[in-house]
Formats: structure tokens, sequence, C-alpha cells
């Protein structure tokens, strides 16, 4: 399968998705935004690619997730989506605050450890 889309202001087609899954999850949608898919496929064994289907509109409607500048401790990415530890002031780190309420309850969150303290040795515990 082939799941192409259309989401710039160009008008032209960027590929999604290529392979054997007949199921794909777009991520990195920006908001409020039309966005135009179509699809073409192939048979098993067959080598020819079925013509493209009638392209389907799609619209985002929530906002991105974006963590409250200011936050003392943290580097923030140029879009406010990802927020790094600062080394420089380790033990001011604190609580880090999103912008607005963009997750829901029954909503799955993933966390990414990048980076962590090596373990303690029970020695240095007591």
């Amino acid at each position: 399968m082939v799941l192409t889309l259309v989401s710039s202001p160009s008008g032209q087609y960027e590929d999604t998705y290529i392979g054997p899954e007949q199921e794909f999850l777009v991520l990195h949608l920006d908001p409020h935004t039309d966005h135009l898919f179509r699809v073409c496929a192939r048979g098993e064994g067959r080598t020819e690619w079925s013509p493209w289907s009638v392209p389907q509109t799609g619209y985002t409607t929530l906002a991105p997730h974006e963590w409250c500048p200011g936050s003392e401790g943290y580097i923030l990415s140029s879009r406010r989506n990802i927020a790094m530890r600062s080394d420089s002031s380790p033990s001011k780190a604190g609580v880090l605050y999103s912008n607005a309420p963009t997750y829901f309850c029954g909503q799955t969150l993933t966390f990414k450890s990048v980076h962590t303290l090596p373990p303690l040795s029970v020695s240095s515990l007591l």
C-alpha cells in the first residue's frame, strides 16, 4: 500500500507510508489544517499498482502539545513540544507544566528518557 498526503500550500502529494500494512497512523500533523489523503495498492504477487483512490479530506482539530515557556532548569525545542533538562542548573529543575490541557483521560502518553544518572551503589546509600 502507498499512502500519500497533501497538507502544504504547494499542493504536492508526499509519500506518507509505503509498506504491507493496511492501517497506518499519521503523526505530526499541523492543527486546524485540511489534509488530503489518497491510497493505492497492489495485490500479493502482482507487479502493477492500482489506480489512486478518490482523495479524502481530513481535518485536525487538536492543538499540538506545548510545554510552558520559562520553566527553570529546562530547555524547550523551537515548537515547545520537547523539553530537555538543562545541565547548567540540574538541581533547580522543578515541575514542568504544559501550556494547556491538550491530553485527556484515556489517552496514551509516552515519555522517553534520553539520559539517566548511573545507578547508585548500596554503599553510597549508607
